[in-house]
């Protein structure tokens, strides 16, 4: 799960919640120049458990970037933060919410 193409169920709020606070602490923890808020919501709703795929949802998404160039540069910084954060993980593991 990553990007804007997840929903979660309304029974999951206050998981998603605590664990989209603990990403903005360990964000600021690793000292990421941006907050990968649903790249940390992923990695701990993995923990709840198994995930459910259905199509009966539908997404509406715009782009953040006018260009190619744009897209690459974005793309760059995210995969710096993502292995910033696995360095971590290998270290310290995901904490428990």
């Amino acid at each position: 799960m990553w990007g804007a193409s997840f929903g979660l169920h309304g029974s999951n709020a206050r998981y998603a919640c605590e664990a989209l606070r603990k990403g903005i602490q360990l964000s600021e923890k690793l000292r990421l120049t941006r907050i990968p808020d649903d790249y940390w919501l992923a990695l701990f709703m993995a923990q709840k458990g198994a995930l459910k795929i259905t199509n009966r949802t539908w997404v509406t998404a715009h782009a953040k970037e006018k260009d190619f160039q744009e897209a690459w540069d974005r793309s760059m910084r995210a995969n710096k933060i993502r292995s910033r954060i696995h360095t971590f993980l290998r270290v310290s593991g995901l904490p428990s919410l």
